[in-house]
């Protein structure tokens, strides 16, 4: 058996590069990752797998909009975004009542620099009204690049 160990910081041959080269067309060819397919949406099911918990869906559409909670259930807001425009949804501000999971990115299709789903996950902690609202925004422009805002009111009742 003959085994060849190479080190990383030795040149690359013009042979490995082609190799390294057809390694990386075949990667991006295939489509996204398996790791890359459990961040969609579909991960935040999974999160609660063999529990019984209530969740409600808002969308871009619903904002503005009052939510009615019990304390343990979910809240999941989806709205879209493209995050290669520098442009990503944030959450302002934050208490304990309506506690922020999990953020996640779902590209909408396998090329790259496509938009895509952006899904916040929260969890109702305690009883209170929660005013939440998220921007669309490039963070480090600050105030004056946000270009949406989603609102919602989520009114939280004990169990």
């Amino acid at each position: 058996m003959n085994i060849t160990k190479h080190s990383l910081a030795a040149p690359l041959r013009a042979s490995s590069w082609r190799w390294l080269g057809m390694l990386l067309c075949a990667a991006l060819a295939s489509g996204p990752s398996s790791a890359a397919a459990e961040t969609g949406p579909g991960k935040f099911a999974e999160m609660t797998k063999g529990h019984s918990v209530t969740e409600t869906i808002l969308t871009r559409t619903d904002s503005g909009s009052t939510v009615d909670l019990r304390v343990g259930e979910r809240l999941l807001v989806r709205l879209d975004e493209s995050p290669t425009t520098g442009f990503a949804w944030t959450r302002e501000g934050g208490n304990d009542a309506l506690v922020e999971q999990d953020s996640d990115f779902a590209p909408a299709s396998a090329g790259l620099g496509g938009g895509g789903l952006r899904s916040f996950l929260f969890m109702a902690e305690k009883a209170g009204v929660v005013q939440l609202r998220l921007r669309l925004w490039r963070a480090w422009e600050g105030d004056s690049s946000i270009v949406e805002v989603f609102t919602a009111t989520a009114r939280i009742h004990a169990k």
